[in-house]
């Protein structure tokens, strides 16, 4: 699990560095991606047509690319 972790961070890092976008998202095969409003609650991921809402549990919302 450590292993896993470390290498999102340095995507997440590198992400920061040199900005995003969906399309640069999916060159890393991510199937989902959680947004915990309570934390970032200036996100608005749910504008992204190319994803969908696949569960809400509170503050925290799952979206997964659309095929």
């Amino acid at each position: 699990m450590a292993q896993e972790k470390k290498k999102v961070t340095e995507i997440y890092d590198n992400l920061l560095k040199e900005g995003w976008n969906l399309s640069l998202l999916k060159t890393y095969r991510l199937d989902y991606i959680i947004w915990d409003k309570a934390e970032h609650p200036e996100w608005n991921i749910g504008k992204y047509k190319e994803l969908e809402l696949v569960k809400q549990l509170g503050n925290l919302f799952v979206y997964r690319f659309k095929s």
